[in-house]
């Protein structure tokens, strides 16, 4: 567990670029999930499926991670015997998507999306609000966070970006 806390201050920091490969992401949110086998033990388990040729692929960094954990926090920790978080990268129509999905107890999606673009979701939809925010900042409009969530039935969180093969500069995704 050492190591991997040690990974992931290493991923955090990364002499400050703001964009990293999807496999280096995916390390990160390897070591992330390995601490948390401390606290939750096998109460939470995590799939990860990444398309074959997408893992040079850059994106801003830390955008998956946070899903992850509100995921776990607000979909899998409620329910007593946990569950499972899927992530699914691929491309679809030249967009990368992003699936970061649980079988937790679910939600309102459009509560949800209300929360975060009005910004009265306080601490539940910060890290919501900040990831729709810096995609859209970056890429325009068009991109962005989508929910798809019911009550009893878990959450699926969709990050859509327009597909950007691996740069020389790495702050350019």
């Amino acid at each position: 567990q050492l190591e991997a806390l040690a990974a992931i201050f290493r991923h955090v920091l990364n002499r400050g670029e703001e964009c990293v490969t999807i496999a280096s992401e995916v390390e990160f949110i390897q070591n992330y999930m390995a601490i948390m086998e401390s606290r939750f033990g096998r109460r939470v388990k995590i799939q990860i499926q990444t398309e074959p040729g997408l893992e040079k692929v850059m994106i801003p960094k830390l955008i998956i991670q946070p899903l992850v954990e509100n995921g776990i926090l607000h979909g899998l920790e409620p329910k007593k015997e946990g569950g499972t978080i899927l992530i699914t990268i691929a491309e679809r129509e030249k967009k990368l998507v992003i699936a970061v999905e649980d079988d937790g107890v679910g939600a309102d999606a459009a509560e949800i999306v209300k929360k975060m673009k009005d910004g009265d979701g306080g601490k539940d939809t910060f890290a919501l609000k900040n990831i729709d925010d810096r995609i859209r900042l970056r890429y325009g409009n068009s991109y962005g966070l989508r929910f798809e969530s019911k009550p009893g039935e878990g959450t699926r969180v969709l990050v859509v970006m327009p597909l950007e093969e691996e740069n020389d500069e790495a702050d350019d995704c």
